[in-house]
């Protein structure tokens, strides 16, 4: 197994973190929620149904549409 140094493993960390593409992620679930003929209620009720009975917070509707960040 190889060891890695923690500077290494922060490093690592911060790199995939700054790749993700927020913009790209919330454009994904949108067209996928277009093509599957829903609104964001429905999408958002559909991501909390798994949840149901748990003591997780559903996610809001407005969480998701909102998700996008805004352009500098």
């Amino acid at each position: 197994m190889t060891q890695h140094t923690r500077s290494e493993l922060s490093t690592a960390t911060s790199s995939r973190l700054h790749r993700f593409d927020m913009r790209a992620f919330h454009g994904a679930l949108d067209a996928a929620r277009r093509a599957r003929g829903l609104t964001w209620t429905e999408l958002a009720a559909e991501t909390n149904r798994p949840l149901e009975g748990t003591t997780s917070i559903p996610i809001h509707p407005a969480t998701l549409r909102g998700m996008l960040p805004s352009v500098p």
